[in-house]
């Protein structure tokens, strides 16, 4: 945990450093991730896939390998982090709902029911 200690300090804010950031780093070094290739925006993405459980895992213990964490930051509408500008053309500090969708296998409304449609 020492070494995933020293990659979060390398890679995050100061204020950045926690527990939970040093832990994603181990999560992330346990799924594939080389330490020299980790950088701040696959760590704050990879939080975000452990956080929702995307990828197969429940919420709190998604799998942040190298390849997933990719195809969400390759999301035209995802940013890692929340700006003004970002904000501006549309993308969001968050998976996308469609991208979501795709990862879980849900497909809609959580809330329909089937059987909708036009009347």
């Amino acid at each position: 945990m020492l070494g995933s200690a020293a990659i979060a300090s390398k890679v995050m804010q100061p204020q950045e450093v926690t527990m939970e950031s040093v832990q994603i780093v181990q999560q992330m070094v346990d799924a594939g991730w080389s330490p020299k290739n980790i950088t701040r925006p696959d760590v704050l993405t990879s939080q975000m896939i452990v956080q929702t459980g995307a990828f197969g895992g429940a919420p709190g213990y998604g799998y942040p390998d190298p390849q997933h964490v990719r195809q969400v930051r390759q999301h035209p509408n995802f940013v890692p982090e929340y700006t003004r500008g970002a904000a501006a053309r549309g993308a969001i500090a968050q998976i996308p709902a469609d991208l979501m969708d795709a990862l879980t296998g849900g497909g809609g409304d959580r809330n329909d029911r089937g059987g909708g449609g036009r009347r």
